[in-house]
């Protein structure tokens, strides 16, 4: 499994995608803002968890139990 934060920023679409790239066939989760532009990653087949990363509980969003 491939977890990323930050992937809608300049350098995090980067590395997601070159992620990507390197193991299509690897599950990947993005932990995301609700207000984030995901646009640039569509057709990845990247899983996009929402929240504030700043909330209580971010860290169990991230790991799917929140």
């Amino acid at each position: 499994m491939i977890a990323v934060l930050g992937a809608t920023g300049f350098t995090g679409q980067r590395i997601t995608r070159a992620l990507r790239e390197a193991n299509p066939d690897a599950p990947t989760t993005s932990v995301v803002r609700p207000a984030s532009d995901r646009q640039r990653l569509r057709g990845l087949g990247i899983e996009f968890r929402f929240t504030a990363l700043a909330a209580a509980g971010a860290v169990g969003v991230a790991r799917g139990s929140a």
